[in-house]
């Protein structure tokens, strides 16, 4: 397998991005790069989508789809129809390509000067041929394009790190179905498969659903999981406020980054936007469902009283984990992890695990990512379900119930350091030793006086009267 450096990557995105941000804005793009780049991989791997998708050999033998690399005129209209033969032929990539094509004015100078790129990162690297790293690839400009732009960043854009975080805690596996109602480019789901791929399971066998409001990013979605593999993934160009769809207790497991919405002047909408994403989230969960939902420290300051008092009261809460600020994309504020459990462990109920990871400092840049050593810390205390002075606390339901159920992990943690946790257990223990160790004393001292010489004798010469 050839291996191709992310630099190399990295440089031919921004000669695209610098030949195309003239005539192009942010959003045309992105998406007209994404899926020229999409469409050059089919294209050279016409056979892989054929029998992957069961689809008929016209994607293998129709001169439509090496016509493009062959023209030097009327570029534009031979892309237009070949993105709306795949289209046809494809029917998961229905209104996926052409609307990307049919927004971006883009004229046929510039997109034989695109095309020459792509010739030559496909001769230097291969890179269009190989289902592997191509897949890596397309996750990789994904991530760069969202760095680079700034439309909807918190939902197109989550940082890769704290996605791996939270599929490691929540361990996706094999026939399960995952969902992620604010889906962006499906980072959650190629993650999820990466995990579920490395402990052995069978992709074919887990159902993922997601859900997408932007067309371009549904669309982008819609890509990246045929590059991945992932045919089975049902992503719906839906709004779940506004048109929710019926997904009660459907989910094994739901993974989210709560969108971060840019407009604070209405600070209401916003929270009751959060309160009815988070409700949603929880009411999807199957009766042994989990699930870790990513959002804004500025969350959990919220006053979302009844649906906290809901979830704890029903022992839905498993842990919360706060992470270093400047982490996610449109804010400084630090960012946190809910982790959902409907079936916790049997020493985990009518507790909650709270971690303070927040601590780290980060880079002064727009996108960070979590370090290895920190991932590692989180994974290692989740798993512990310990006390870990200055990291992380166990904490009751009843406790949360006296706090009026507020979610600070700073709150618990200096809580734990005022207050330390009483282990009854040990008491006992050191009780027991205690009194053994006592009557070992007495025993010992009884038979010391028993040799003592008792006879005294009186000195006369002081003798006075009482």
């Amino acid at each position: 397998m050839t291996k191709i450096k992310k630099s190399e990557l990295k440089s031919h995105l921004q000669q695209s991005v610098q030949l195309l941000r003239e005539t192009l804005d942010y959003t045309s793009y992105s998406y007209f790069i994404l899926a020229m780049l999409f469409f050059y991989h089919v294209s050279e791997t016409p056979d892989l989508y054929s029998g992957r998708l069961n689809l008929p050999r016209i994607l293998a033998s129709s001169p439509a789809l090496v016509s493009f690399q062959r023209k030097k005129r009327g570029l534009r209209e031979e892309l237009s129809s070949d993105f709306s033969m795949l289209e046809t032929h494809i029917p998961y990539l229905k209104d996926v390509l052409l609307p990307a094509i049919l927004a971006a004015p883009i004229d046929d100078s510039d997109l034989l000067e695109y095309r020459a790129q792509l010739d030559q990162l496909q001769q230097r690297t291969g890179i269009f041929s190989s289902p592997h790293n191509f897949s890596v690839a397309y996750d990789y400009w994904i991530t760069q394009l969202a760095k680079l732009t700034v439309k909807q960043g918190s939902s197109f854009y989550t940082p890769r790190s704290v996605i791996q975080l939270m599929v490691r805690m929540t361990k996706p596996t094999t026939g399960m179905s995952i969902y992620d109602p604010t889906v962006g480019s499906g980072g959650m789901f190629t993650e999820c498969a990466h995990y579920i791929n490395q402990q052995g399971g069978n992709l074919n066998t887990v159902e993922f659903y997601g859900c997408e409001t932007a067309n371009d990013i549904w669309a982008i979605c819609k890509m990246n999981m045929l590059a991945h593999g992932l045919d089975q993934a049902d992503i719906k160009h839906l709004d779940v406020l506004n048109n929710p769809p019926d997904f009660r207790g459907k989910f094994d497991l739901v993974l989210q980054n709560l969108p971060l919405s840019t407009d604070t002047s209405h600070k209401g909408q916003m929270q009751r936007n959060n309160n009815a994403f988070l409700s949603h989230s929880i009411e999807v969960l199957s009766l042994e469902g989990r699930g870790a939902i990513l959002m804004s420290s500025s969350v959990l300051q919220e006053d979302h009283w009844n649906l906290w008092q809901q979830v704890v009261s029903r022992d839905w809460l498993e842990t919360v984990i706060s992470l270093p600020a400047k982490l996610l994309h449109g804010t400084t504020a630090s960012a946190n992890i809910l982790v959902l459990n409907k079936k916790k462990l049997d020493d985990r109920v009518g507790k909650v695990l709270f971690i303070q990871a927040s601590n780290e400092a980060l880079p002064n840049t727009r996108h960070n990512e979590l370090e290895d050593s920190t991932i590692l810390d989180i994974i290692q205390a989740f798993e512990g379900w310990k006390n870990i002075p200055d990291f992380a606390c166990v904490v009751s339901n009843k406790k949360l119930e006296e706090h009026d159920y507020k979610l600070s992990v700073d709150k618990y943690l200096r809580l734990e350091e005022d207050d330390p946790t009483f282990d009854v257990i040990s008491a006992l223990k050191r009780y027991r030793s205690a009194v053994q160790d006592r009557e070992v004393a007495v025993d010992k001292l009884m038979k010391s006086l028993e040799t003592l010489d008792y006879s005294v004798k009186l000195d006369e010469s002081n003798d006075t009267d009482v």
